[in-house]
């Protein structure tokens, strides 16, 4: 799948898995070594998310049932907590992904099939 910033149509990740199972919302990127800068994992009917037995930072995005954005979270150390009463999902991606830093509260974001 791909996620886009509904505003000016720029593709944010390229590659977004989406863990529909509990068994993927439960290992979500535990055990990978890192993300690619077009990798994302989203995280349906979630509003808190962990960072234990993880090796690397990552970037989250929390949005409503709408898609739109609720707040971002640039970088999340491994052994962290991060939790968003407002969220209807998160997506996790590599913390140094430069998009990031652009996303507002209110961005409206779609989730495309390749």
């Amino acid at each position: 799948m791909v996620l886009r910033k509904t505003a000016g149509g720029q593709d944010l990740l390229r590659s977004l898995a989406v863990a529909a199972t509990i068994w993927r919302k439960t290992v979500g990127l535990m055990g990978r070594k890192g993300l690619g800068p077009d990798d994302g994992l989203m995280i349906p009917r979630c509003r808190a998310v962990h960072t234990f037995f993880m090796r690397f930072s990552i970037g989250l995005v929390f949005v409503d049932e709408r898609n739109a954005v609720v707040s971002v979270r640039k970088s999340v150390g491994p052994w962290r907590l991060a939790f968003e009463r407002r969220a209807a999902a998160v997506i996790e991606c590599a913390a140094d992904a430069p998009w990031l830093a652009e996303l507002r509260p209110g961005d409206k974001l779609e989730i495309l099939e390749k």
